[in-house]
């Protein structure tokens, strides 16, 4: 009869070694000299006097031994046995044989690539991740980026981050300052800064505080040198061209965060003009506060633009 479909072409067809009968049913199974054992009886033609033996009736099959349903004689012939193989199932393909077209799309998942095995070699020389999100462990650099403010056309008298420094993993941070622009009808302004601190995650502007910040040194511009304490607006300049862009750098180291004893503490260089200044003596020594936000204002005029790229310091 022949095959519906597709003709079998997977199998380990073989003709096992010739057997010499005797007065038993039972005979040992074998290729080449070695034992041979069969998925079942069903994978075997039989081959008997000339008539084919119908397998589970005519004989049966235990490993490498074949019983028969009687006991033969010395003058009956086995006359061949046939392996058929698994003619149903593909099998273990040979070395060097699955082609790319015999998987299917997105076959290949996870769970099978070995741990550190794709290497530089495999991956492109240029990878667009602008839709995804990269976890880089903050181990790895001394300053990690961690966030990019471009922020224009505020038009606002202050502008204002909340929750700037509030980063899991990091204490200390720098903040790049690219451009701070503002405008004001006034011929002298001044840039104040204000911080929130508090209590992790519930930070407030100068913590409620009048007095927020003892200060050390403020040098304003090239001769003035301002040393006041306990005042809650840090004069980061002054100028009489707000409109002409400023940049620099604020360090906040924030102790108080996680060290006993600690508080934090924020120093600038900003143009030509340098300050430092601590919390003040009204909360600094908790050690749950920090800093957590920055507010930036001109004395008579708007904030217009604010550009910064804020980065942690691994610790």
């Amino acid at each position: 009869m022949p095959f519906i479909g597709q003709q079998p072409i997977t199998g380990a067809y073989s003709k096992l070694d010739a057997i010499t009968t005797s007065a038993t049913a039972t005979y040992n199974l074998l290729l080449d000299g070695s034992a041979y054992s069969p998925a079942s009886a069903n994978h075997l033609l039989v081959s008997l006097n000339g008539v084919m033996q119908a397998p589970q009736d005519s004989f049966t099959v235990s490993g490498s031994t074949i019983t028969f349903a009687s006991a033969l004689t010395s003058s009956d012939s086995i006359d061949f046995i046939m392996v058929l193989g698994d003619v149903l199932n593909v099998g273990t393909p040979t070395d060097g044989t699955v082609s790319t077209n015999k998987l299917i799309n997105n076959a290949v998942t996870t769970a099978k690539i070995a741990n550190n095995n794709v290497t530089v070699a495999k991956l492109p020389t240029t990878m667009d991740l602008s839709s995804n999100t990269l976890t880089i462990n903050k181990n790895a650099s001394a300053l990690v980026h961690l966030r990019r403010i471009d922020a224009t056309s505020i038009g606002a008298s202050t502008y204002a981050i909340t929750d700037l420094f509030d980063h899991t993993g990091f204490e200390h941070f720098e903040l790049h300052i690219e451009r701070i622009l503002g405008s004001s009808s006034s011929g002298s302004e001044n840039l104040d800064v204000k911080f929130y601190i508090g209590p992790v995650g519930s930070a407030t502007l100068d913590n409620g505080s009048s007095t927020a910040y003892s200060v050390d040194n403020i040098n304003l511009g090239t001769g003035t040198h301002r040393n006041v304490n306990g005042v809650d607006n840090m004069e980061l300049f002054t100028t009489n061209t707000p409109n002409k862009g400023w940049q620099g750098r604020i360090t906040c180291v924030n102790f108080g965060a996680r060290q006993n004893g600690g508080y934090p503490n924020m120093s600038t260089t900003l143009s030509a003009n340098t300050v430092s200044f601590v919390s003040s003596n009204t909360y600094y020594a908790s050690t749950n506060h920090r800093v957590e936000g920055i507010r930036f204002a001109f004395t008579n005029g708007n904030v217009d633009t604010f550009k910064a790229d804020l980065y942690g310091v691994k610790t």
